[in-house]
């Protein structure tokens, strides 16, 4: 389209309002015969706005946050922050326009009218007009209202505050980390020697019944039977399954003969 501006200016058959699409050269689409629907004033307005999409570089961050989005799908603050981006960048190009000169009055009926005629982009990453929540910037407009412009001490303090929050939990997570292995290692017990002054294991001539276990003396059971200065009978159990019990390995970690299934009688 034959307008002036610093992109290129396209028309668009659809009836998706007014937006920019693109990364790296971004396009401004135009409905065709919007300019016949909107007086010249509402059409330099409605300009203004997508512009200074274009200099914000809001597709760039859109697209963005949504590859953000798309990795950290399950945390609802980064579905907030989407929220918010939207919000913010919105409010400020509206800023922006009026502060160009654009009567508010205008600048809001343009925005009206264009939610009247054309529906509104349903890409996150495509710049439109009637993005965010539309009755509050109609109200922002009207009343005129202007973001504060931010002094080279602000700009330090919120630098600040952006690299505490990166930075914050980072150094957190090496202090914790660096401690518990420090506290950790002196700590660790040592595992309990095993030894036995006899030990018996005989095939069991009785009938078959559930695996009893007599203990007598003091004993400590951890990840292998420790006993010390006492006696263990164990009857009706296998010593193939006694080895898997005592050492905690698994059944294919130990190999044998055949009568290491049968019941047997061990005593320590």
């Amino acid at each position: 389209m034959a307008i002036a501006a610093p992109v290129e200016i396209r028309s668009s058959p659809g009836l998706l309002e007014p937006g920019v699409v693109g990364l790296i050269r971004p396009v401004l689409l135009l409905p065709q015969g919007i300019l016949e629907r909107l007086t010249s004033s509402e059409m330099d307005a409605i300009l203004a706005h997508e512009l200074c999409h274009v200099r914000r570089r809001d597709n760039l961050l859109a697209g963005l946050h949504m590859v953000v989005e798309t990795i950290f799908w399950f945390h609802p603050l980064v579905w907030w922050i989407g929220a918010r981006l939207l919000e913010e960048r919105e409010r400020a190009c509206d800023e922006e326009v009026v502060s160009q000169g654009n009567h508010p009055d205008v600048y809001a009926e343009a925005i009206l009218n264009v939610c009247k005629l054309y529906a509104a982009s349903p890409l996150a990453c495509v710049s439109g007009v009637t993005g965010a929540n539309l009755k509050r910037r109609i109200e922002a407009i009207m009343i005129n209202r202007r973001g504060e412009k931010l002094n080279r001490a602000k700009k330090v303090l919120l630098a600040a505050a952006a690299s505490a929050v990166l930075a914050g939990p980072l150094a957190m997570g090496v202090f914790h980390g660096g401690v518990t292995q420090m506290s950790a290692a002196p700590f660790a017990p040592e595992p309990p020697a095993v030894s036995f002054e006899v030990a018996s294991v005989n095939a069991s001539t009785e009938p078959a019944q559930g695996s009893m276990f007599c203990v007598a003396g003091p004993c400590a059971f951890g990840e292998r039977l420790s006993v010390v200065g006492s006696r263990v009978s164990i009857r009706f159990m296998s010593l193939h399954n006694l080895i898997l019990t005592v050492y905690g390995i698994r059944p294919n970690q130990l190999s044998g003969p055949d009568w290491m299934q049968s019941l047997t009688k061990v005593r320590y």
